[in-house]
């Protein structure tokens, strides 16, 4: 791969794919969960309510009940290892865990290098055609440059949702009725500053009743 643009790109597919794993048909197991009847997972718990220390002091969070109900499907025991964010690659490298359960985990040859590469010449060409230049907020990153709703862009992108070794794994967590909200590039220039904490449901519409003061 020649850019990590391109992999930020495929960032959020190869993640719904990782747990769509889970509930797909043939859920990949690796020799050593086999052998040990035990799935290791590496967790910061630093990140409420995804992932977090509960009140009994227990491992708790939406991630910590998605890798509960992974294992048991594979008929292995659930280890959690408090791992801080930075660490869990060299923990995976290093046989330590067998995931770490932050958003993400390492998909090997998911996506081919060629198709890779189309993808980051064709973001380099947009770049320049589209005059594409960071935004002036912290927000989006004042040395960032980002390209959305690359779908109607159309080839290479529309390749990356339907992709053979990406979409049934996705399919097997949100159902074949799924829909894809975005498809977006995100290049992180040096020395950037870290985007200030926020939720990402503010195009979210709410329906219904409304609490009263």
């Amino acid at each position: 791969m020649k850019n990590s643009k391109a992999r930020q790109v495929c960032a959020a597919v190869a993640f719904l794919g990782t747990i769509g794993c889970a509930w797909a048909q043939g859920i990949p197991v690796t020799d050593q969960v086999k052998s040990s009847g035990k799935l290791t997972i590496g967790s910061g718990l630093d990140y409420p309510p995804m992932q977090f220390v509960g009140p009994q002091g227990q491992p708790a969070g939406m991630n910590i009940e998605m890798a509960g109900a992974v294992a048991k499907k594979l008929g292995a025991k659930l280890d959690i290892v408090t791992i801080p964010f930075k660490a869990q690659i060299p923990a995976l490298k290093s046989g330590r865990i067998d995931i770490g359960w932050a958003g993400y985990t390492i998909l090997p040859d998911v996506i081919e290098p060629d198709l890779i590469d189309e993808i980051d010449e064709t973001l380099r060409r947009l770049e320049r055609d589209l005059d594409v230049t960071p935004a002036a907020n912290l927000f989006e990153g004042l040395r960032t440059t980002r390209i959305y709703n690359l779908l109607v862009h159309g080839s290479p992108f529309d390749k990356i949702p339907l992709h053979p070794h990406v979409l049934p794994v996705v399919e097997g967590v949100l159902d074949p009725g799924l829909l894809i909200s975005s498809l977006s590039s995100i290049a992180i220039g040096p020395d950037e500053q870290a985007q200030p904490i926020h939720a990402d449901d503010q195009l979210c519409s709410q329906h219904g009743a409304r609490a009263k003061a």
